[in-house]
């Protein structure tokens, strides 16, 4: 009985070790890909009205690039997930409602305008699947 129990202990470390890395593989690609894509169009749109949403863009640009970083430190070392999963949270929370402000303000960026639309319709996602995820994981506790 008590072996059971380790084995399925085991089995509980493995796929939260393979969620660990599937998430920081994703947020290393979300990442690379919206950073790239904001610096690009950030530096390429030309109207005066952008000028909000471009600063907001670079500055993402720079978060995007510390973020990678940090998710590299974050593979190598196990105990800081928690940790810098919930700090990157906080400040990607942060870009949420600056990009939502620069949206509004912005209505004549259009490449920059629709790069936040599926950004922050992505992270709408993100957020949904995760507290789905959690639920499912409640519920297969009790």
């Amino acid at each position: 009985m008590e072996r059971r129990d380790e084995d399925c202990k085991q089995v509980g470390q493995f796929n939260q070790n393979d969620d660990k890395y599937i998430y920081i593989s994703f947020m290393i690609s979300f990442n690379v890909l919206f950073g790239s894509l904001f610096y690009y169009y950030s530096l390429n749109t030309s109207n005066d009205e952008c000028t909000l949403l471009k600063q907001t863009a670079i500055y993402f640009t720079l978060y995007c690039s510390c973020s990678i970083i940090l998710s590299i430190i974050t593979l190598i070392g196990n105990k800081t997930f928690n940790t810098i999963t919930t700090m990157e949270g906080l400040i990607r929370m942060l870009f949420l409602i600056a990009f939502l402000i620069a949206y509004i303000k912005s209505l004549q960026c259009y490449h920059l305008q629709s790069l936040t639309l599926i950004f922050l319709t992505l992270h709408a996602l993100l957020f949904i699947i995760a507290c789905m995820k959690s639920q499912i994981n409640k519920t297969k506790q009790l």
